[in-house]
């Protein structure tokens, strides 16, 4: 009997033991507890938003889409205009070709000039452009549309199609053979691609303009995006606008061992690459040539040597 007393006493003292234990580890958890609440409150919660001043936003480089848009995009000292080299070989072809590309960022200073002696009653003529350049105080001039040119000996003086000039109609012999129609830009200073009469352009607001083509992209749409092959390439001029406003002037060599010749598609490809909305073909050939301040910058060829060809009218920048 006393075993059994002295076995029950001792499982009774165990038992207080282990009670105490959990008792005693329950508060040492509730100490510890207590404790990193204590220090996670002492803690000073900081604003780690950060907010930029303006003194701080410095930008060593601008973001463009590509490498053409920079070089479109890039000014020096809010420069009128730029003129970029153009290079590159021709469609369906291992053809080399090079141009240059005037960048005229105000649509408004771009205009027809004319020949003194353009005209369609009486003796007409055609001049050269640097001396069309001259005569209107021009910075930049490139040849503009066709002219009547019997067998290909004639003074470049009656221009083919309408020209309009400060909204009048200057002339308006019968149109050539190219297709397309009206190509130029209206009071909003917007280039207008549309076959369309004098009269119909002069009532939706046409200022300067003349009549050629054929049209390369129309409202965004290369009209020449499906030919991968190659076509004949000869020199070539063309006109195109942005769709921020700035105005593309592309003349490309050709029929020369520096430059083959460049297609429609290409000139298409090349002013769609420089994002132009619109762009149309001008008179090519031997009348394909640019001036900067009255002097030639690229190469007009008459297929055996250089030449300067009598013009009937030009696209020209203002100063």
């Amino acid at each position: 009997m006393k075993i059994l007393l002295r076995i029950g006493t001792l499982l009774i003292l165990l038992g207080v033991l282990v009670i105490s234990g959990e008792k005693i580890y329950a508060c040492a958890c509730d100490y510890n507890n207590k404790k990193l609440e204590a220090e996670i409150n002492s803690i000073k919660v900081e604003d780690i938003s950060y907010k930029i001043a303006n003194d701080e936003l410095v930008y060593n480089d601008k973001m463009y889409k590509d490498k053409y848009e920079k070089e479109i995009l890039t000014r020096k000292n809010n420069e009128s205009y730029k003129i970029i080299k153009i290079e590159g070989t021709t469609i369906g072809a291992n053809y080399h070709y090079e141009g240059y590309m005037a960048v005229i960022y105000d649509p408004s200073k771009v205009k027809i000039a004319k020949s003194s002696g353009a005209g369609v009653e009486g003796y007409t003529y055609g001049e050269t452009l640097d001396t069309i350049s001259k005569n209107n105080n021009a910075v930049i001039a490139m040849n503009a549309g066709g002219f009547y040119d019997p067998n290909w000996n004639s003074s470049g003086g009656i221009p083919h199609g309408p020209v309009i000039i400060d909204g009048k109609i200057d002339t308006n012999f019968r149109r050539g053979d190219e297709g397309g129609g009206i190509i130029g830009f209206n009071y909003d200073n917007q280039l207008v691609l549309k076959n369309m009469s004098a009269e119909e352009a002069i009532k939706e607001g046409i200022r300067d303009a003349v009549d050629w083509g054929p049209f390369l992209i129309v409202n965004g749409k290369n009209q020449y995006k499906d030919i991968d092959h190659y076509t004949w390439a000869c020199q070539r001029t063309v006109i195109g606008q942005r769709k921020d406003g700035i105005v593309l002037m592309l003349v490309i060599d050709g029929l020369q061992k520096h430059s083959h010749g460049v297609s429609h598609a290409d000139t298409a490809a090349i002013m769609e690459r420089y994002g132009a909305v619109n762009a149309a073909n001008l008179d090519g050939g031997t009348s394909t040539s640019m001036t900067v301040n009255h002097k030639f910058i690229n190469n007009p060829w008459n297929g055996y040597r250089r030449t300067t060809r009598r013009l009937p009218n030009a696209w020209i920048m203002k100063k």
